[in-house]
């Protein structure tokens, strides 16, 4: 769901930055890795929900051209300055038009931001058949759902750094099988602090109908509990597609 607001917008983006974003680099790591094994040392990688960027810098500086992609311009302005010679677009999972690749990343339950009134398992379905017929043979697509049930019963949380701080608080709608997450961020500015509120809706998924999804598309698919370093957080199910070769 795209949010009562731009999603991340400046502050956000920064918080997400700065606490949460370097979660995924095992994945990256893992991805490089697979890729030699078969062979496969040059071609482009697609991150769909870049963030800011450190991602897609760590496909880059393993050789690969790297296409950052994320539907936040203050996301993107980000990862445009950490990672200067990589490329970065606004856009969205759902519409941007995937070019040939070797290998798609869409990590921090990208997949699970869904416009208001579409059919969430229709728009997985023509995104997972869309990123099969952009893969070359032997490639890849990792990604990460939050399943249902997550958020039934979360508290709220608060995280903070030398010159931030996160609150979130969530909401389960179980008719829907949706969180919504009310994300209030502070950030240092000057001698004060700037707060900045965000609301987040996310559509949840079962892990089985995911992977069938997937298989439908073509895949051969992986359930990981662990990919690599990487461990998926708790609620949370982590897939390795390959498009057969």
């Amino acid at each position: 769901m795209s949010g009562d607001t731009a999603p991340y917008e400046r502050d956000l983006a920064y918080v997400h930055s700065a606490g949460y974003s370097r979660l995924m680099l095992p994945v990256a790591h893992e991805v490089v890795r697979r890729l030699r094994d078969r062979q496969c040392s040059g071609g482009t990688i697609v991150d769909l929900g870049c963030g800011a960027g450190q991602v897609a810098g760590e496909y880059a500086a393993a050789g690969y051209d790297v296409i950052g992609v994320d539907l936040s311009p203050a996301m993107i302005e980000l990862a445009q300055s950490i990672v200067p010679h990589a490329r970065f677009e606004v856009g969205s999972w759902t519409t941007w038009p995937l070019p040939p690749c070797i290998a798609i990343s869409a990590l921090g339950e990208v997949v699970c931001y869904l416009s208001p009134g579409v059919d969430p398992v229709a728009v997985l379905q023509d995104f997972f058949a869309k990123a099969f017929a952009a893969l070359a043979a032997g490639g890849l697509l990792v990604l990460d759902v939050v399943e249902i049930g997550m958020g039934r019963e979360l508290d709220p949380t608060w995280t903070a750094g030398e010159d931030w701080c996160c609150l979130v608080k969530y909401q389960y709608d179980e008719s829907h099988d949706q969180l919504t997450r009310r994300i209030t961020t502070f950030r240092a500015a000057g001698e004060f602090y700037r707060r900045q509120d965000e609301v987040h809706r996310q559509q949840l998924f079962a892990r089985d109908e995911v992977a069938q999804m997937l298989e439908q598309a073509g895949f051969q698919v992986e359930v990981a509990e662990r990919f690599g370093d990487f461990t998926p957080l708790p609620g949370r199910a982590f897939f390795a597609a390959m498009k057969r070769e």
